[in-house]
């Protein structure tokens, strides 16, 4: 009976990880396009925002960015911890239904 016990603890176990490890990949998973189609609905990311972290206040939840263009700007923090020097992307998602209508 222990012996049994060890054995399904194991298989127990490994079953976990592995769906750890598809969920991960799932995460990981990158669209790579801005333009995409999913279940009959298209869809567009578009980047609103790419610069540097230059400030981080965890009191208000706010960041300030240096953009690439050389702007300074505030935006929230979402509640995500940021460095100094932290890259970041905005995006903005778009769903359309028939035909980018």
């Amino acid at each position: 009976l222990l012996i049994w016990a060890f054995f399904a603890y194991n298989k127990n176990r490994k079953e976990d990880a592995d769906s750890r490890i598809w969920i991960r990949q799932q995460w990981e998973e990158k669209i790579t396009t801005e333009k995409f189609e999913f279940c009959g609905r298209a869809y567009t990311f578009q980047e609103t925002l790419s610069g540097t972290v230059i400030s981080y206040n965890p009191n208000n939840d706010t960041i300030w960015v240096k953009t690439d263009a050389g702007d300074e700007t505030q935006i929230s923090a979402h509640g995500l911890p940021f460095r100094e020097s932290h890259r970041i992307k905005k995006y903005e998602f778009n769903g359309y239904h028939d035909h980018h209508s």
